[in-house]
């Protein structure tokens, strides 16, 4: 059954699950055993209702069709719920005592428990991924954009070209954009979401005079490399600059010695804290670029200063500054984040003397250093075991959210399905992983954006 969409719709779940959560309370304790569910469910539920409401007006299509999934899922297992317990209810006292001693349904309480978890999993994934997209965090983030371009953070940026406005709508320029934003936290999902907004801000941008002063450049001369990526590549901004030599240039200066250009042409090579904006009514003038630049300028200071601080045998420490700076310092080096390195010759002898999955089981295990040596000797990250399950599918399972972005990294395979029909996402919502099902969920959406591409790169060049 459908519920359409509306706060209402939103509003009906609540109340169900929230009758149900105190139902459940006073009741015997398998009946209790599901409360906590039933108020994560409640609260996940009430973002929901408060995200719709605010930014419901902009939701897509798509996003509304998955909420109206999302609701009906969320339905089943409450149902299911309120008849156990109207039944349990409606029994005489001695019966309830038989079933408490037999634990009569016990079964379908642990099928309605694993249900509820999935679904507050999922809706969780959904409010991040409506939170992400909504055009008030994307405008917040292209305000600090086009803020650290106008402070000289950003030299070289495709939006500081003089003619950005005719060209930004071409492929090869979007592209660039794209690439520029998700480094300020905008993913290349929402931007092709979000196309025609973030389109029409810049525009609006460069029309109010957000850009002028900043060192600008023409599009024709600003050599844009596109850098081949894999599905499950590194994502760098690929832009190149080539000078009047032909000498490449990097754009990725650090802040304490980027390059300033003044409205008069000459260079400024002097502290970050020297810029040179011209004033805008878009949001944008030179106190807001001035701010960026002293705290990144003193934040630079300190962290130049507490390396300078450190004994040198730290520096060479690989956990000295997870044990320096998190709040929960790794015990072992099983919490530590390794890169897998480049393969070695006798790598390639050792890996004849591996099982072909061994990689499913060091992600099993939550092994991070034996699946980065594992990848590094060229073993497959989609091997599968027996019955269907890959790496990522055991990430999924077991919440090992570090390897598993280790996997994706290197082209692990998303919807590699089990024997019983499981993929590493749907195991993850089944776990209630949630920041696991977030990341599966924005490396699909990327992934299609990269496939889109492609083909339309293929069909140009055919």
């Amino acid at each position: 059954m459908s519920f359409g969409f509306g706060l209402g719709d939103i509003a009906l779940v609540t109340q169900l699950t929230w009758k149900l959560y105190k139902g459940c309370k006073d009741s015997p304790r398998d009946f209790q055993a599901l409360t906590n569910e039933l108020g994560s469910l409640n609260a996940v539920l009430g973002e929901t209702r408060d995200y719709v409401e605010e930014y419901g007006d902009e939701l897509p299509e798509h996003r509304i069709e998955r909420l109206n999934r999302l609701l009906d899922t969320c339905r089943g297992p409450l149902e299911d719920l309120e008849a156990l317990l109207r039944k349990y209810n409606g029994l005489a006292t001695q019966s309830q005592r038989t079933w408490d001693r037999m634990r009569f349904g016990m079964k379908d309480l642990s099928d309605v428990r694993q249900k509820l978890i999935s679904s507050t999993t999922l809706l969780t994934s959904f409010n991040s991924a409506l939170l992400n997209s909504s055009t008030a965090r994307i405008e917040k983030r292209l305000n600090k954009f086009i803020t650290e371009v106008q402070a000289g953070m950003r030299e070289g940026s495709v939006i500081s070209s003089t003619d950005v406005a005719s060209t930004i709508e071409s492929p090869e320029v979007w592209a660039e954009v794209r690439r520029e934003l998700e480094d300020v936290g905008i993913t290349a999902a929402v931007v092709e979401e979000r196309h025609e907004f973030i389109l029409t801000w810049i525009k609006n941008a460069v029309a109010d005079g957000a850009l002028e002063g900043v060192g600008v450049v023409e599009i024709s001369k600003l050599n844009i490399q596109g850098i081949p990526q894999s599905h499950g590549g590194t994502r760098k901004t690929s832009l190149t600059l080539v000078d009047d030599e032909g000498v490449p240039d990097s754009p990725n200066l650090t802040p304490t010695a980027s390059r300033c250009h003044s409205p008069t042409g000459d260079d400024d090579l002097d502290s970050n804290l020297q810029y040179h904006s011209a004033a805008s009514h878009f949001g944008h003038d030179e106190e807001d670029a001035g701010r960026l630049s002293a705290a990144t300028y003193a934040f630079d200071a300190e962290l130049q200063r507490t390396r300078n601080s450190r004994a040198v045998t730290d520096l060479f420490d690989p956990l000295a500054a997870s044990t320096m700076y998190s709040l929960s310092p790794p015990s072992d080096s099983k919490n530590k984040r390794p890169v897998p390195t480049r393969r070695r010759t006798f790598g390639m002898v050792e890996k004849l003397f591996q099982k072909q999955t061994a990689i499913v089981q060091a992600a099993s295990d939550g092994d991070i250093d034996r699946v980065a040596k594992l990848i590094s000797m060229g073993m497959d990250v989609n091997v599968r075991d027996r019955w269907g399950w890959s790496a990522l599918s055991m990430c999924g399972y077991g919440g090992h959210a570090a390897i598993a972005r280790i996997l994706l990294d290197h082209g692990a395979n998303i919807d590699n399905m089990d024997v019983d029909g499981d993929t590493p996402m749907s195991l993850a919502a089944q776990r209630g992983h949630a920041d696991l099902v977030i990341m599966f969920e924005e490396e699909e959406a990327i992934r299609k954006v990269k496939e889109a591409e492609n083909a339309k790169e293929k069909s140009l060049n055919q």
